[in-house]
């Protein structure tokens, strides 16, 4: 018989992972910080590797950690969703979705595998787009053109969403300044072994030309206004995935959503070029008609990939 971990351990893990915090984990689990840290060391014991990094600012996945945290994280899902289906029935429906292209490609579509098994009946048709979110209606059809966006949201821009529209938090941003391990080595370095500033070819958001200077700024690696002469020697690309693809090619470092690049780092196409990231004033969010806030099938999406 396979010797599976302990519940709770795997329930506590699994939270910490996906919320990288104990404390959050212990609140959402209505247990104590101490608790949640328990039942991770008796899992680590278990398994017999260490699945998180302790640190001064909080707790990160190891290697290990991440790998598993993939692995199983779908499993409670699924269990959450049987559980639905066991006590209110089958959930069917139709979803028309529209992100972000570069979202859609790299972080949704691996995720909508596992939530048509979790729903096979609902249906979902998935557009791609990065502009204003409009649910006026398609007079072609009689009905909205998308039921729900995700988009990025300015954190002062809030208050632009209009009324007929509810917001569902997904995800920081968290920006890491990326490039090629070919690119890194050939660069400038200090007596310490630091990446010099100077020099790099920046690599810039077409339609979010403010990353760079709001990166400096945040991180005050160059002092205000040091930096602008670095952005005169760059090159723009409209989209995310165009900006990856440039520096897994070498062509300078860029400034990319962690989220989107996870294959790339475990790979190592792509390395961190400055050992500083940031929280962007950026969040990923669910933006869906007001209308729609008691149907099932909107509400079980939602739940899903926000648990």
């Amino acid at each position: 018989m396979r010797k599976i971990p302990p519940l709770n351990s795997l329930r506590a893990f699994e939270a910490a992972a996906r919320l990288q915090s104990y404390t959050l984990a212990a609140n959402e689990l209505s247990v104590t910080q101490g608790a949640v840290s328990k039942q991770i060391k008796i899992l680590e014991n278990h398994v017999g590797k260490r699945l998180f990094n302790r640190e001064f600012q909080g707790v990160s996945l190891t290697e290990c950690g991440r790998g598993y945290f993939d692995a199983i994280a779908h499993i409670f899902k699924d269990i959450a969703a049987a559980t639905e289906t066991l006590v209110h029935g089958q959930q069917t429906g139709a979803i028309r979705l529209n992100a972000l292209p570069t979202l859609s490609q790299r972080w949704l579509m691996p995720k909508l595998a596992a939530f048509q098994r979790a729903y096979p009946l609902i249906n979902i048709d998935l557009t791609s787009g990065d502009g204003d979110v409009d649910f006026t209606l398609d007079k072609n059809h009689g009905h909205a053109i998308y039921d729900i966006a995700i988009r990025t949201i300015h954190s002062s821009h809030r208050s632009r969403i209009p009324h007929s529209a509810a917001l569902m938090p997904v995800m920081k941003e968290e920006i890491l300044p990326v490039c090629s391990p070919s690119y890194l080595e050939a660069q400038n370095h200090d007596e310490n072994g630091a990446l010099s500033i100077h020099g790099l070819t920046l690599l810039q958001h077409g339609t979010r030309p403010n990353m760079w200077t709001e990166y400096f700024s945040q991180t005050a690696i160059l002092s205000d206004g040091k930096f602008t002469h670095l952005l005169k020697h760059s090159i723009v690309f409209e989209h995310f995935f165009m900006l990856i693809e440039a520096a897994i090619r070498g062509q300078g470092v860029a400034l990319v959503p962690k989220v989107l690049i996870k294959d790339e780092l475990d790979k190592k196409t792509l390395t961190v070029a400055i050992k500083n990231n940031f929280i962007s004033p950026y969040q990923y969010y669910f933006i869906y008609r007001r209308e729609l806030q008691n149907n099932d099938a909107i509400q079980s999406f939602l739940r899903w990939f926000t648990n």
